[in-house]
């Protein structure tokens, strides 16, 4: 039988550049006197170069994979599996299964932003597709009748997304995979771009 902690600690990683800083983190929860815990890194599924070996040292048999159901994010309510997978180029993934799941029975979402969006969903006029969520619960909230921000995208942002939403998504996947996963990454390699 496998006993449950007394404390779960959860911890957001998402492409990590600051391995000391995640180090330091990691092991100050190692490091506690009260040892009845576990830590829930919540990573989207995916660790960026040198956080795997970090996060594996130093926190070797204590790391569970947090249930995606708990950090729903934008892209796989608008691609299919394969469309992410393909997308992204991932090693690794939660399964089909549990992607399914998360968007049905969400307990959390993350309203990340994506090329295929042209707004988080507390501004007009965004086509978020999870905006319904955000609509529920924010109308219960006294901030509610203030109602949405306004849409404050400049003119050559809202060009950009009027072209992105006329193109083919095979050809927009195409073209972000590219973007993604070959000129990023040169970009965070020559230390040019952060994440």
């Amino acid at each position: 039988m496998v006993s449950i902690p007394k404390i779960s600690v959860i911890m957001g990683v998402y492409n990590c550049k600051d391995y000391e800083g995640l180090k330091t983190s990691v092991l100050s929860i190692i490091n506690q006197i009260f040892q009845d815990w576990e830590l829930l890194i919540c990573n989207d599924g995916y660790v960026f170069f040198m956080e795997q070996t970090t996060l594996s040292a130093v926190a070797q048999g204590k790391v569970l994979l947090l249930n995606p159901k708990y950090n729903v994010l934008t892209l796989p309510s608008l691609l299919s599996y394969k469309q992410l997978y393909i997308l992204r180029k991932m090693d690794r993934y939660y399964d089909r299964e549990q992607i399914e799941s998360a968007l049905e029975t969400p307990v959390m979402i993350h309203f990340t932003n994506c090329f295929l969006v042209n707004n988080r969903p507390w501004v007009k006029g965004s086509n978020h597709p999870l905006r319904c969520y955000f609509e529920k619960y924010f109308l219960l909230t006294e901030w509610g009748e203030q109602g949405l921000f306004e849409d404050r995208r400049t003119f050559k942002k809202k060009v950009l997304d009027k072209v992105i939403s006329i193109l083919p998504l095979n050809i927009c996947l195409s073209i972000a995979s590219y973007l993604y996963n070959v000129i990023r990454i040169k970009q965070i390699k020559n230390g040019k771009v952060s994440y």
